[in-house]
């Protein structure tokens, strides 16, 4: 504390002089000094300077190296003009501070302003940015609350403050901005904020100049949450030295919701408009900055040890990141089941099986795993699961980056926390976790499979005997029904599935019978009521085998369970049966052609999210009021659809 102490006493004595100076030229002189002084960093500071020049070589990768040269002196100029600038504004007048300055089209903020929802001003290290709490807010006739980072030497930086408070303006540390700004927003007054240097924690990753770097999210964050404008504003220096602000309002169309997905469209919105300024004029900005020494993660870990089902929801997250973060490796962590269903993904880099129900059950096997994945060393983890033991299981292992669902029993242990929208679907809501590495989702992409070329020798030595005596090998006489559930009030009555399977027979389907080994003994009941063309294949397959097996099918009637979001993932149309549970809750089929059978206008429905052992009312009306040639005109319907004929493999 005392060195410190020592060491900031050493640069204040250095910087008075230099302060004062500052305030006893006149404008153009203090500019005048400070592009000097600036040069004189340039050609001394080579450190600095190189990251300048390999900034640029990376932004501007056609220029010659004169020419990047030439920028990179010019922006050394300018900021140390701003800076010499900034000491002068503390000695002077009113006057002489608007004089410094014309603003190009001050409609542009004042109407934004005049909407009555307070106004964000945002800008980056551009230009003389310290004037829009000085000379700019005279201007506008409106006192600026910036959002600013405390200097380390407190007694420089209780100059610069008292600097920016003069005329009413005044200032807010990021530590305490939070509610601070949106109290001011909600007053109708003018915020000022940076948006272009940020570390990783706060921020999302932005293309900026076709590089990825950490964006600062509180601008976008701000807005949507308060229904305040952005406007951007660029001071460009002018021939005598003095400024022009320019003005541009960040278009917020379809960005309503205060969402993590919409922040970061916001944010990638504001971060263009400043690029595109800073490329038309490269020597205002702040190239010796390490604008992208932050990242985005190089090993991730996607933590999801829920059901099957619940893991292939996931799915269009990995793809997604995969897509995005190209070079980034993807390891899955899910429960032993659902392991294969991500090993051979083209997503993903890695899998590790935690079986947390069996040999790494309890506090042990927490622990345990724990250890594993520290050794690891993963830059970020994805938390689907909104479990305590995920969460814990993550901050245990030292992962810096824990992003996961404010609706997680483990949401204290994580570092990012994302809204759980209840309305969304399930493959929406996993795709908001990317948001905070600055990805956002767009539309809601399907799952995939990958059978491999063994799934598919199994499946095709099943298949011959499905179309024995029914001389038709084409998908469109194939169906598959999954009459099984680990909930009892997820599946449909077995009565009814005999019905539903003696009337496919009828038509001259082709039956098939898919389910687990626990599903075989109501599989093969089922089966007998079929006749010669059903095939029971229940017991004998494993996931990505039975994926398979949908694959070749032309539709497929599923309970509210895992073959439903098998049959997605591999672009087979669904017939999806809900008692218990509900579409809204965000698990229903995906696909375009997907249908619900389903009983509305219970009051009693839906009576739990995963379902359960038995119906709580004790009347399963839910389930029993389907009847079986219900189910079977909405599978005829899917097979008249164009196109339903030629799909099989």
């Amino acid at each position: 504390m005392r060195l410190r102490f020592l060491k900031n006493a050493v640069e204040y004595a250095l910087f008075l002089p230099v302060n004062f100076a500052a305030r006893r030229l006149s404008f153009r002189g203090a500019g005048r000094l400070g592009s000097m002084l600036g040069a004189a960093g340039y050609s001394l500071l080579r450190y600095r300077r190189s990251v300048s020049h390999d900034n640029l070589r990376r932004a501007f990768p056609g220029e010659s190296p004169e020419a990047l040269r030439r920028i990179a002196r010019g922006a050394y100029r300018g900021y140390g003009r701003a800076l010499l600038e900034m000491l002068w504004s503390g000695g002077a007048s009113a006057d002489e501070l608007r004089a410094t300055m014309t603003l190009e089209n001050p409609e542009v903020p004042l109407n934004a302003l005049s909407r009555g929802k307070g106004l964000i001003l945002l800008s980056g290290h551009f230009g003389a940015w310290e004037f829009i709490v000085t000379s700019m807010s005279l201007r506008l006739g409106h006192p600026v609350t910036a959002i600013a980072q405390p200097q380390r030497n407190t007694f420089i930086d209780a100059v610069i403050r008292a600097n920016r408070h003069r005329f009413g303006s005044s200032t807010v540390t990021m530590h305490q901005s939070v509610r601070e700004v949106l109290r001011l927003l909600r007053e109708g007054r003018i915020v000022g904020m940076l948006g272009d240097q940020s570390g990783p924690r706060e921020s999302v990753f932005i293309d900026f100049f076709g590089r990825p770097a950490a964006t600062h999210r509180g601008a976008a964050a701000f807005s949507l949450k308060s229904g305040a404008p952005i406007v951007m504003f660029y001071f460009l220096r002018q021939a005598d030295g003095s400024y022009r602000a320019l003005f541009e309002e960040v278009d917020r169309s379809g960005l309503d919701a205060s969402s993590e997905e919409n922040i970061v469209e916001l944010t990638r919105r504001h971060t263009a408009l400043l690029e595109r300024t800073i490329r038309r004029h490269p020597d205002h900005w702040l190239w010796m900055h390490k604008r992208w020494k932050h990242s985005p993660p190089r090993t991730i870990l996607v933590f999801h040890t829920a059901f099957a089902g619940d893991v292939i929801l996931t799915l269009p997250l990995l793809q997604v990141l995969k897509e995005s973060l190209p070079d980034s490796a993807i390891t899955v962590l899910t429960a032993p089941p659902a392991q294969e269903l991500v090993a051979g993904h083209p997503a993903v880099t890695d899998t590790i099986a935690y079986d947390k129900r069996g040999r790494q059950r309890g506090i042990r096997g927490i622990v345990a795993m724990a250890s594993q994945l520290r050794r690891r060393k993963f830059d970020c983890a994805l938390i689907p699961h909104r479990s305590l033991r995920s969460a814990l299981v993550c901050r245990l292992a030292g992962i810096p980056v824990r992003i996961g669902f404010d609706a997680s029993a483990g949401s204290a242990l994580l570092t990012e926390r994302v809204r759980y929208e209840r309305t969304d679907h399930e493959i929406v809501r996993n795709l908001a976790l990317a948001a905070p590495l600055g990805i956002a989702g767009k539309g809601r992409p399907l799952p995939r499979l990958y059978p491999t070329g063994e799934d598919r020798r199994i499946v095709d030595g099943i298949l011959p005997q499905v179309h024995r005596g029914n001389g038709d090998s084409r998908r469109n006489a194939r169906v598959g029904v999954a009459p099984g559930s680990l909930w009892n009030t997820k599946r449909w009555p077995e009565e009814r599935y005999r019905e539903l399977v003696r009337l496919l027979a009828a038509e001259g389907l082709a039956v098939v019978l898919i389910g687990s080994e626990a599903d075989a003994p109501l599989c093969g009941r089922i089966a007998a009521a079929g006749g010669a063309s059903v095939i029971d294949a229940s017991g004998r397959l494993s996931l990505l085998q039975s994926a398979e097996l949908i694959a070749r099918c032309a539709v497929l009637v599923s309970n509210d369970s895992a073959p439903m979001h098998l049959a997605v993932a591999v672009g087979t149309p669904v017939v999806a049966i809900f008692g218990a549970t509900a579409p809204a809750y965000g698990f229903a089929p995906a696909g375009v052609r997907d249908r619900i059978v389903e009983t509305t206008g219970l009051r009693c429905r839906p009576c739990a999210i995963h379902g359960g052992d038995r119906c709580p009312i004790g009347t399963f009306v839910c389930m029993l009021n389907i009847p079986a040639f219900r189910v079977q005109e909405e599978v005829a319907a899917m097979l008249r659809e164009p196109g339903a004929a030629g799909q099989g493999k």
